[in-house]
């Protein structure tokens, strides 16, 4: 499970440093499925996002992401495993963009994602996939059990 850990969190260290610095390298290395990871980059407004930050268009102030998994240990099925997960992202106090600054009111900052991490070992590393959600501003309620 200390893989599964490690990946989940370079995952979502990759995924703070893209909206930090607008370098994907290591989102493009993350062992999140090329699927996912297109998924995420070809939303209209993600996608858009996704570029402008890559392109050096657009930057956060302080963006921060977490991922708290809400069981001790996943759940296996077959050969994938699958964890309850809640994503919360920060995405700092200002954007700027275009050239101009604007701030975050408190409520437009912070967004929480409930899902399901889908897990698979093979050929000796970790992929993660099908990150499924609900909707943005989902509460977390669990207490967590494990925090990244």
């Amino acid at each position: 499970m200390a893989g599964l850990y490690s990946s989940l969190a370079f995952m979502i260290a990759s995924l703070q440093y893209l909206f930090a610095t607008g370098d994907d390298q290591y989102f493009e290395q993350s062992d999140l499925s090329d699927e996912d990871k297109r998924d995420i980059t070809k939303d209209s407004s993600a996608g858009d996002m996704y570029r402008a930050f890559r392109e050096g268009q657009a930057w956060l102030g302080n963006p921060t992401f977490t991922a708290v998994l809400e069981e001790p240990q996943p759940t296996k099925r077959d050969d994938t495993y699958h964890w309850p997960v809640t994503f919360t992202s920060d995405l700092g106090e200002y954007i700027v963009a275009l050239g101009k600054v604007q701030e975050f009111k408190e409520a437009e900052r912070k967004h929480t994602y409930k899902g399901e991490l889908t897990a698979k070992y093979s050929d000796g590393a970790w992929r993660l996939s099908d990150i499924s959600s609900q909707s943005p501003g989902a509460s977390a309620s669990a207490s967590p059990s494990s925090s990244i």
